[in-house]
């Protein structure tokens, strides 16, 4: 952005621009640990009711393939 600009931005309007990327990076960190952390506790109940996931996973498939084809 500042090489398209040509070097062009006001000094404020660089510092906003920056502080805003920064947080994006933060925010984005802290998903990739909230997603990290949904998956491996997903994992683990899978591993632990491997019967009761297929049963649930079919379940809904099936409710969701109903409403799919109601008209």
């Amino acid at each position: 952005l500042f090489v398209a600009t040509g070097g062009k931005l006001a000094e404020k309007s660089k510092q906003k621009f920056l502080t805003a990327v920064e947080r994006m990076k933060e925010t984005c960190h802290d998903i990739k640990e909230r997603a990290a952390t949904g998956a491996e506790a997903t994992n683990q109940t899978v591993q632990h009711y491997p019967y009761s996931t297929v049963g649930i996973a079919f379940g809904l498939g099936l409710v969701i393939g109903i409403l799919a084809r109601r008209k």
